[in-house]
């Protein structure tokens, strides 16, 4: 019996920890900017104290993304959630909040040409050539599903507006909007949650767990523009220059590289020399070993 509580008891709790990307949409929908007003501990679903990308508290005067209008926990007080996708919380009593931005009016530029159209939820085309002029109300700013089916640079960091009351989408590089609405990323959000994340600050070497490099003859891994989820930092012993190394472990299979025809290089393990990487969200990892414990590894 004590074990059939247990197992419950885990499924109940792994559920509530779990949400959908609709969910996650319609928490953004009402997504506010609020300033810590006094110290505030974070809490879990369940009411207890835990931490948020490394930290337990946040501490009065620090402005912070909140996501829905609150959910109550069992204690009865009100809590706001400050991930889109995982239930960590902090009581609605110590935040003081802005105006919420709920709808904006989008106007199509001047000579967006094949932009000046609207896209369903898949990325299909539903009415082209927009005017320009053309006003649109919408009330959502987000990196889409389909958002891959599109060149990185027709939509540079613009992501697309949801237009208010259908299911189609509007190109953010070809409209003006009267309000901001924040870029929302579900995969970003997701992942500063669980990672370290980071970019590369110069043309890099790629290497293997045995300190093995995997670019050759002179091609380097190029500077890349998008980041990189890292879960692992560690030592690792470079048997070509008798010591060991910081590096990152990072999440990608393949990289753009410097040759003269761009192409990728395809790895099934990744590190980077952390002093090649450049951290700007998400968790901050520590060693998981000391320079001593990755040259013995090596020796073995």
């Amino acid at each position: 019996m004590k074990k059939n509580k247990f197992i419950l008891a885990s499924v109940a709790a792994l559920a509530i920890e779990i949400f959908s990307t609709q969910q996650v949409k319609a928490a953004y929908s009402i997504v506010a900017t609020r300033k810590v007003t006094r110290n505030a501990y974070i809490y879990n679903s369940t009411n207890k104290r835990t931490s948020y990308k490394n930290k337990k508290k946040l501490y009065k005067g620090q402005s912070v993304t909140t996501y829905g209008d609150g959910q109550t926990l069992k204690n009865g007080q009100k809590f706001y959630k400050i991930s889109p996708t995982s239930n960590k919380c902090v009581k609605v009593a110590n935040f003081k909040a802005r105006p919420v931005v709920k709808t904006a009016t989008a106007v199509i530029k001047p000579h967006a040409d094949w932009l000046a159209r609207t896209f369903n939820n898949k990325g299909n085309t539903v009415r082209k050539n927009l005017k320009p002029g053309t006003k649109l109300v919408v009330d959502r700013h987000e990196v889409t599903s389909f958002s891959d089916n599109f060149p990185a640079g027709m939509i540079n960091d613009d992501g697309f507006y949801h237009i208010k009351g259908s299911n189609q989408w509007v190109m953010g590089s070809a409209v003006k909007v009267n309000k901001k609405i924040p870029l929302f990323d579900p995969e970003f959000e997701n992942a500063r949650t669980n990672y370290s994340l980071l970019r590369f600050k110069n043309n890099a070497d790629v290497y293997n767990r045995q300190g093995e490099k995997l670019n050759a003859n002179n091609v380097k891994i190029r500077k890349q523009a998008n980041w990189f989820r890292a879960d692992n930092l560690l030592y690792i012993w470079l048997p070509s220059e008798n010591k060991a190394e910081l590096f990152y472990h990072l999440i990608a299979k393949s990289f753009y590289t410097t040759s003269s025809t761009g192409d990728k290089l395809k790895v099934s393990d990744a590190y980077v020399k952390a002093s090649d990487m450049k951290y700007f969200d998400g968790l901050r990892l520590k060693p998981s070993n000391t320079q001593a414990e990755a040259k013995a590894a090596a020796k073995k």
